[in-house]
């Protein structure tokens, strides 16, 4: 029954709809035995988080991620990811300095470990973050390299969002920063249908 309706609730984040997702992934996490099953806990934890995150409860989201640290902890990947998903949160809500620190973290551990895509919705982040604190060089690099690693993916939107930005900040205009969060939402969609990306022991 949990793993049904983790499922569902994924599907409607995954189709933007995410306050419905929200109550689905709620019932799913009181419905799971995290002592049994504590990787299916974590799924319906992860996929809740972002859901929180998109209909602006940022803070709930944080409070779900921090109370769940020790599962987390049992796995490196799983692990950055949680942290990962804490420094968008943490731009999202004007954090900046502590985001940043903690992007740093995961991108170096994302690049070590070879995990293609989790290191370009890093990039996304860096992206993001740059353009938040007004730094036009770190955002031209971060837009390259989420360029690249999109492309690279066979990823489609994605690579037009970079390449919009490209082109703004290369004219010396203001990047936009709605397109910015399109890019940012198109690869969240992308990360939850990637099997491989899967909220398990196993990844």
């Amino acid at each position: 029954m949990a793993r049904l309706l983790i499922q569902r609730g994924a599907v409607e984040l995954h189709r933007e709809q995410a306050l419905a997702g929200v109550r689905i992934l709620t019932r799913a996490l009181e419905t799971v035995d995290a002592r049994r099953h504590p990787w299916l806990a974590l799924s319906a934890v992860h996929n809740l988080a972002e859901g929180l995150a998109d209909i602006g409860r940022g803070d709930v989201a944080v409070a779900l991620l921090i109370s769940w640290e020790r599962v987390y902890a049992r796995d490196a990947l799983l692990s950055a990811r949680r942290r990962w998903l804490l420094a968008r949160i943490g731009i999202e809500s004007g954090y900046t300095p502590a985001a940043a620190a903690l992007l740093a973290e995961v991108q170096h551990y994302f690049r070590a470990e070879g995990r293609a895509l989790e290191a370009t919705l890093a990039e996304e982040t860096s992206l993001q973050l740059a353009l938040v604190q007004g730094d036009r060089d770190a955002a031209a690099v971060a837009a390259g390299n989420l360029y690249l690693g999109a492309c690279a993916l066979g990823l489609g939107g994605e690579q037009l969002a970079a390449a919009g930005v490209l082109l703004e900040l290369g004219g010396g205009s203001s990047p936009d920063v709605t397109l910015v969060r399109e890019c940012a939402a198109s690869l969240a969609r992308t990360l939850r249908r990637r099997p491989a990306l899967d909220i398990s022991p196993n990844h």
